[in-house]
């Protein structure tokens, strides 16, 4: 199970290593979002609290959410007397808090998630969050089918990764498969449908590969 997986120390550092490269999206996020000093963001799935560090000294308050422990040990060494940042060790499903926020993030962390959860997830944090409130997810979304014709365009979508990643795509391959075969990434449709539940809609969408890229919502309810 991805919880289990989770708990391991070595898992948490071994995907730290290879998935690093990730400081061209957080400041990319950064404008997207549009932070400022009156802002109060939820990070779900902040892993080690890269993105928690570039944000909060633009923010009022900050809460990052993971179900890692070594992630959140590593996150708590970065923060040591910001009275703004709080980390949460918490599975999604199971978020609560006694803040409202008007900004949410979440990179590589909802496609664990399948259809039905990423709908009980946006519904369970919709009393969380403004009406009018911005949420940034970067993840595995699939812009050009759905997820029911992963199989009859896989050739296409390993052709894709293969390109994407470049020179790093071996390293990564296993995981890519993994988190294609057995995880949650799915279609804008789908996405669609998911993120309405809580009360939100897709506003802007930013398109990296076929398989992967950037949505924002906006809460109307």
């Amino acid at each position: 199970m991805i919880k289990n997986i989770w708990k391991s120390e070595k898992y948490a550092k071994r995907y730290n290593n290879i998935y690093s490269d990730s400081k061209n999206e957080f400041y990319e996020a950064l404008k997207i979002l549009k932070l400022n000093k009156k802002d109060k963001l939820a990070d779900f799935g902040c892993g080690n609290g890269d993105f928690l560090k570039l944000v909060f000294r633009k923010v009022d308050c900050a809460v990052g959410v993971d179900i890692s422990h070594a992630q959140l040990n590593e996150a708590s060494k970065k923060f040591k007397g910001v009275k703004n940042i709080k980390l949460f060790k918490s599975d999604f499903l199971s978020f609560k808090s006694g803040e409202v926020f008007n900004k949410g993030f979440a990179r590589k962390s909802l496609h664990h998630l399948n259809d039905v959860k990423k709908a009980k997830f946006f519904k369970k944090i919709s009393k969380f969050f403004t009406k009018g409130s911005l949420f940034l997810i970067y993840d595995g979304i699939f812009f050009d089918f759905e997820r029911k014709e992963l199989k009859k365009n896989w050739e296409k979508l390993i052709s894709d990764c293969e390109n994407y990643y470049g020179k790093d795509w071996e390293k990564k391959k296993e995981d890519v498969i993994f988190c294609f075969k057995k995880e949650y990434p799915t279609g804008i449709k789908d996405w669609e449908k998911a993120v309405k539940n809580g009360g939100f809609k897709i506003i802007k969408s930013g398109k990296k590969s076929s398989f992967y890229g950037w949505i924002l919502l906006k809460k109307e309810l």
